[in-house]
């Protein structure tokens, strides 16, 4: 299925743009990562994985709110923090990059990937007001790439690189630029 091979190609981008050793994976339990198994990796969401696969990749696994982080992993740092698919469904992302960028280590990256709402799918199905395809109730925000970096940088980031998934169709995947690609991974730094 090709929705199965577009998630893949994300989630191998996402391994391929870690640093260090140690990640923190918010928001994983969905879509577990299994090209992080040369990693060190904590797994975060408030629900429990439904694969039994991510005993291997996952060294730790923490089944808590994402507003708790703070407290839970409480003087923890990582070289990575990857948040997949998880921004868009935050009412207050402001709030929670700021939060946990406490968490990154000198020099450490963040990853994250969601929908862009300025690909030709999502385009296609707003035009015609469709709700059945690319569209998502549990979505809060739908991050057009220029407001992705404004909110990176009013969260004390710079944002350092946009890596384009690609545009997934029925029956395969095409590389594409950074506008048309349905999803988007944004590399981010601490700002200096």
């Amino acid at each position: 299925m090709i929705k199965n091979k577009y998630q893949d190609k994300r989630l191998k981008l996402l391994a391929q743009a870690v640093v260090g050793k140690e990640v923190l994976d918010i928001g994983y339990a969905q879509n577990p990562n299994k090209y992080l198994r040369r990693f060190k990796v904590t797994g975060y969401d408030i629900i429990k994985p439904a694969s039994t696969e991510i005993d291997l990749i996952y060294h730790e696994r923490v089944k808590a709110d994402v507003t708790d982080i703070g407290e839970v992993l409480i003087n923890r740092k990582y070289d990575t923090i990857i948040c997949g698919e998880f921004i868009e469904h935050l009412e207050n992302p402001y709030n929670f990059l700021r939060m946990i960028r406490n968490f990154l280590t000198p020099g450490g990256i963040l990853l994250i990937s969601t929908p862009n709402p300025l690909s030709l799918p999502v385009i296609i199905f707003e035009y015609l007001g469709s709700k059945k395809y690319f569209y998502s109730q549990d979505h809060t925000y739908y991050y057009l790439p220029r407001w992705v970096e404004k909110l990176l940088t009013d969260s004390g980031y710079r944002l350092e690189k946009i890596v384009p998934v690609g545009m997934g169709y029925p029956f395969f995947i095409l590389p594409g630029p950074k506008m048309l690609s349905y999803q988007l991974i944004y590399q981010a730094v601490i700002a200096d």
